[in-house]
C-alpha cells in the first residue's frame, strides 16, 4: 500500500494522496475521511478488486458523513488486472505439469 500511495504522488504530484484501511490496519477509513475533509472534498478509491461488504458500507459510510466527498468504483476487473495476472503466472510456470489456482 504504501509503495502505491508513493506512486500514485509521484504520477499526480498536484493531488494529494492519502492511505487509509477498512479493516484492522490504521489509519482507518473514518478517521482520514473527517481529518482530509476538513481541507476540502476529497474523493476515496477503493483498492479492492470487487464491490462488497467494505465498498458498499465502511466506505460508503465514512464517505457519506461528509458532504461534497465522493467515492469511486473499486479496481475491478480491468484487463491490465488479468494480463498482471497472466503475466505472474507465466512467470511461475516453468516447470511442466504445474497446476494453478485462482
Amino acid at each position: 500500500m504504501h509503495t502505491i500511495v508513493e506512486e500514485l504522488s509521484a504520477l499526480l504530484p498536484s493531488v494529494r494522496i492519502v492511505q487509509a484501511f477498512v479493516d484492522v490496519e490504521e489509519p482507518d477509513i473514518d478517521t482520514v475521511v473527517r481529518l482530509e475533509t476538513q481541507r476540502g472534498p476529497a474523493v476515496v478509491v477503493p483498492l479492492l478488486l470487487s464491490r462488497g461488504f467494505h465498498t458498499e458500507t465502511d466506505i460508503a459510510r465514512a464517505v457519506g458523513s461528509v458532504a461534497g466527498t465522493r467515492q469511486t468504483a473499486p479496481l475491478g476487473t480491468h484487463p491490465l488486472i488479468a494480463e498482471l495476472l497472466a503475466a505472474r503466472l507465466e512467470e511461475s510456470l516453468p516447470r511442466a505439469g504445474c497446476r494453478t489456482t485462482a
